[in-house]
């Protein structure tokens, strides 16, 4: 078979070098869907996926996607938090605070707590092992559920700000929330409310943060709006930034594959790669997701990756394979030895390729 652009090439070490790529296919909604601007993303413990966005709630099992659209007189349709309780119950959050529950047979039902939902988009949804649920929202701050009863964490409690990004919750139950005014960790003990603050006093690059996700041994990797990516540690009080200079738009997404990589969703110059043991990051050079605004990212359970372009829709790529930009006319073979070096022969010779730069150095004859 002729190649004359680019090869794939199943990478053994699953490790990323510079210059290869995940390939990255379009998986398309049907028509009537097609317009549909994503903007979360969730795998059920059944592994179903399930994505809202402008359109409303679809459910994809891996063929075709089932929407799921609630009654116009009860909310706006458009989602923006999606979350699964323990025991496999989905919560589903939209534009307009409405929050919807999932009941037997895939029934969706308005969730009404005494005290009234939000009436600003909710940005995240998250439980603790406790069972408390916490609701951050774009324009009330944060709510916390226990008890059966509706609490309220705002500025008068001491928030930064109302407009809150992003939610995520800690080994203690704590919830984590980027604000315009720095990272906010915030608890409840009966009705007593807690909160601590990160901000630039304390190492913090860039007090808007867009972006929270768990590392390891109890850390966090933060997306910031100016600053880019760091590392905070809670124990040691101490922020580790991947590099000193962010020459990218904000961060909105973050997505961490343990010992790998730290895959980077921005707003406006798509999506990068961060390669934990090379410490380079990588924009991705595929189109369109070298541009726009990336939503957020999944990595399912059989290892694919998920992301969401806010106008290109849903792309998939499978981490086993990775893409290398050849640009070698009439490749016939390619070759990866024990020791990790990469052959290519074509109708013009042979080639090695030398992944750090990228490029392709031919072999002469003699």
């Amino acid at each position: 078979m002729k190649h004359t652009l680019t090869t794939l090439l199943l990478i053994l070490t699953g490790l990323p070098l510079t210059g290869q790529e995940p390939l990255f296919t379009h998986r398309a909604l049907e028509k009537s869907y097609e317009q549909l601007r994503p903007e979360t993303i969730l795998e059920d413990e059944q592994g179903f996926l399930w994505i809202g966005g402008s359109a409303g709630l679809f459910r994809y099992d891996g063929l075709q996607y089932e929407p799921f659209r609630m009654p116009d007189s009860l909310c706006n349709n458009e989602v923006t938090a999606i979350f699964e309780e323990e025991g496999g119950r989905l919560w589903v959050g939209y534009a307009d605070g409405r929050i919807f529950r999932e009941h037997a047979g895939l029934q969706f039902r308005l969730w009404e707590p005494e005290e009234g939902l939000p009436a600003v988009p909710i940005t995240g949804i998250r439980q603790s092992r406790s069972g408390q649920v916490w609701i951050a929202t774009y324009g009330e701050g944060l709510y916390s559920y226990h008890n059966n009863r509706m609490y309220n964490i705002n500025t008068d409690d001491g928030l930064p700000g109302d407009d809150l990004y992003t939610l995520e919750i800690d080994g203690r139950g704590q919830a984590w929330v980027g604000t315009d005014g720095g990272v906010s960790i915030c608890s409840m003990k009966g009705q007593k409310k807690y909160l601590q603050h990160l901000t630039r006093a304390d190492g913090l690059p860039d007090e808007i943060v867009r972006a929270i996700i768990p590392a390891e041994a109890g850390k966090f990797w933060i997306g910031t709006y100016g600053a880019g990516v760091t590392l905070y540690d809670p124990a040691r009080k101490e922020f580790q930034p991947l590099n000193s200079q962010w020459p990218y738009r904000p961060v909105n997404a973050l997505l961490y594959i343990k010992g790998k990589e730290l895959w980077i969703g921005t707003e406006g110059d798509g999506l990068l790669r961060w390669d934990i043991h090379s410490g380079r990051i990588q924009a991705l050079q595929q189109k369109p997701l070298e541009d726009g605004k990336i939503s957020a990212l999944h990595l399912d359970s059989e290892g694919n990756l998920w992301v969401l372009h806010r106008s290109e829709g849903i792309f998939m790529a499978n981490r086993r394979f990775e893409l290398v930009e050849a640009r070698l006319p009439d490749i016939q073979a390619v070759l990866e030895t024990k020791n990790g070096q990469v052959f290519v022969g074509t109708q013009h010779g042979l080639y090695r390729y030398q992944p750090q730069q990228g490029e392709y150095q031919r072999i002469k004859p003699e």
